[in-house]
């Protein structure tokens, strides 16, 4: 099923394809504008961070520190900094609790933990076991033998996988919700494999921009480096916060170099592997607003997602 849908399903997710398959790295992304950077005359297109979009639900253990109830992850983790409105891919998974049915499916270890601070609940994940492809309307979930669920709305994924197959999956969560202001801060990171150590099926992180490129995305997708360039500038100044913000796309420093245009879905090759990837990043300046606020402060962003096109 996945090979028939892919090349379709990439182009409606893509931005400006017109043809069956995503556009090839090689190809200019659109150019973009907003004040210091990018092409004059053209709008800035993804200005605000994007994010990437896996919810976690606990099983039937729930992690240190939480409710009986188990209800940690409930409220899902966005994985990108700005937004602010804490929901990431809704919870829709009331009955996926049989997974141990599967046969195949080994058990989730799930460890972290949740600790609670004044006005915060602070939240701290990692998984590493097989798990099963469930999808369901309006996205695909991953279901492991204790019942914890990973889920995401996210287009790119649902088309990443099949239903009912088993695969290899490590997460890792680490994330501040705020009652009133969303998520404060947050990392997040999914890699899906047929097996331990095996073939790469989807690899994607978000939040904060890491400190550095996780070594998954230039070994085993780009084969090179990332260097990143300026898109595009915009100012996004709220009363709360002054905002300037630097959207980005990337060069993979392969021979020759190729560009990633910012939030536009690529396909890329490295070692006769083919790899469908989106990828969207900003760094912001911050100043203080003209009003004395308690909402949450404007924080760089990064949200990256690539799935596997080689059947």
């Amino acid at each position: 099923m996945r090979k028939h849908a892919l090349n379709w399903m990439l182009c409606v997710l893509a931005t400006g394809c017109t043809e069956g398959t995503a556009p090839s790295a090689s190809q200019p992304g659109r150019g973009g504008v907003g004040g210091s950077g990018g092409d004059a005359g053209a709008a800035c297109e993804f200005p605000r961070p994007q994010k990437f979009a896996w919810s976690y639900r606990a099983g039937r253990y729930p992690l240190p520190g939480d409710e009986p109830d188990g209800n940690a992850g409930a409220t899902g983790a966005n994985g990108g900094a700005g937004g602010g409105d804490g929901a990431g891919a809704p919870g829709a998974a009331g009955e996926a609790s049989e997974a141990g049915a599967a046969g195949q499916v080994g058990m989730a270890v799930c460890s972290g933990e949740v600790s609670f601070t004044v006005g915060f609940k602070n939240q701290y994940v990692d998984c590493a076991a097989m798990a099963r492809v469930e999808a369901f309307d309006g996205g695909v979930r991953l279901v492991f033998d204790d019942d914890t669920i990973l889920e995401t709305t996210d287009g790119l994924a649902s088309i990443a996988l099949d239903p009912y197959e088993v695969v290899w999956v490590e997460y890792h969560l680490d994330e501040s919700l705020d009652g009133r202001n969303g998520h404060i801060a947050d990392e997040i990171r999914l890699t899906i494999r047929d097996a331990p150590g095996r073939r790469l099926l989807v690899f994607g992180y978000g939040g904060v921009i890491p400190q550095s490129t996780p070594a998954t995305v230039e070994t085993e997708i780009f084969g090179a480096s990332l260097l990143a360039e300026p898109h595009c500038t915009v100012d996004l100044s709220t009363p709360c916060f002054g905002e300037l913000r630097t959207v980005q796309d990337f060069i993979v420093q392969s021979l020759p170099p190729v560009r990633l245009p910012h939030g536009t879905l690529t396909t890329v090759e490295h070692d006769d592997e083919r790899f469908a990837v989106r990828i969207s990043n900003s760094v912001v300046l911050v100043s203080p607003g003209t009003s004395v606020c308690q909402g949450r402060r404007p924080t760089d962003s990064t949200a990256f997602m690539a799935i596997r096109q080689n059947d």
